[in-house]
């Protein structure tokens, strides 16, 4: 018996962080155990296999969020090649391009969202705009090279370049005037662009709603 609770109490450690799954309606919450298990002293002898406890916990963020998260793709290169085949007149990729489009929160609450953009040619000052509200974020003194990937995380206000597989605090060449865009609940009308080579730029975002 002695080994069970101290088995109970090493897996339900007050240290780490748990998550409550609603499988029904894909959605969780984070949670910590504010102590160890208060395990009943109540067994008939030291032989039973069940025990009976209660635990204490407090989710600090209380609100639920999705399971997965949703991703939409602003605009991006599709690949059209592939074998086998014929070697007339081919198609080696398309753009898949839309400047403004709307992104929809189907969570109650607003959201912070991860945009990715990827450079395939030089690309300056890259940014976002809602379009029904006016708020956007950019950067101000960023040049993107081919193959740079900027990830923004408009939750915990960060961004990073990767290039050459290095990443770079980059949140000090944000522009101080803009903000970290959070969707807002229901639709989102958003535009990407850049000081040069919008077309080129490819955009993306994701996201995980949050539930009252």
């Amino acid at each position: 018996m002695d080994l069970l609770e101290r088995s109970v109490r090493s897996f339900f450690n007050p240290l780490q962080k748990f998550q409550y799954v609603d499988t029904i309606k894909d959605r969780m919450i984070s949670f910590r155990l504010k102590n160890t298990p208060d395990i009943k002293d109540n067994h008939a002898d030291d032989t039973s296999y069940l025990l009976e406890f209660d635990l204490s916990a407090t989710a600090y963020e209380p609100c639920y969020r999705a399971t997965s998260s949703k991703s939409v793709q602003l605009a991006q290169w599709i690949k059209k090649f592939k074998f086998p085949t014929a070697f007339k007149a081919i198609t080696f990729a398309t753009r898949d391009q839309s400047l403004i489009k709307n992104i929809y929160n189907p969570g109650d609450l607003p959201c912070g969202m991860l945009i990715t953009f990827r450079a395939n040619a030089v690309i300056e000052n890259s940014g976002i705009l809602n379009v029904n509200t006016h708020e956007y974020f950019q950067f101000d003194r960023l040049d993107m090279t081919s193959g740079d990937v900027v990830t923004v995380d408009t939750g915990n206000q960060s961004a990073d370049l990767l290039r050459g597989g290095t990443h770079t605090d980059i949140s000090n060449l944000v522009d101080p005037d803009c903000d970290y865009l959070q969707l807002n609940a229901g639709d989102n009308v958003l535009r990407y662009y850049a000081g040069a080579n919008t077309s080129i730029l490819d955009c993306g975002i994701a996201y995980d709603p949050i539930y009252l």
